[in-house]
């Protein structure tokens, strides 16, 4: 079996264009022990910054929340991960962010499974 240790991250907006499902599936079926960090602050960045960078003035900057930039509801991140029979945790609290990485982190290099943690953070 092969061992993959990916200690990255990625926003939630990239990692639902990517197939999530699918990357799970994928990792599963060929034994690919990664682990994926979620950093999610329930918005895609990248429409966001696209906007404001070519109408920093425009009507989009005046409000909170730009039109067709916010990921809510967004799915269940751990549940998609579960669905592939991968170690999944949500975590909410900066504090329970050290455990949440060692139970991962130990999922991937002794149990030799994906594993995937959803990290919220403010937006």
């Amino acid at each position: 079996m092969r061992l993959l240790f990916f200690a990255g991250s990625t926003r939630e907006g990239s990692f639902n264009r990517k197939l999530a499902a699918l990357a799970h599936h994928i990792a599963e079926a060929n034994g690919i022990a990664v682990l994926t960090v979620i950093v999610d602050n329930a918005a895609y960045g990248a429409v966001r910054n696209s906007v404001l960078g070519l109408y920093p003035n425009g009507y989009a900057s005046k409000g909170d929340e730009i039109p067709l930039t916010a990921l809510s509801p967004s799915p269940d991140y751990v549940k998609v991960a579960e669905a592939s029979r991968a170690y999944a945790e949500s975590v909410r609290h900066g504090g329970d962010l050290p455990g949440a990485l060692d139970r991962a982190i130990h999922a991937v290099t002794v149990e030799r499974r994906q594993a995937l943690l959803d990290v919220h953070v403010a937006a």
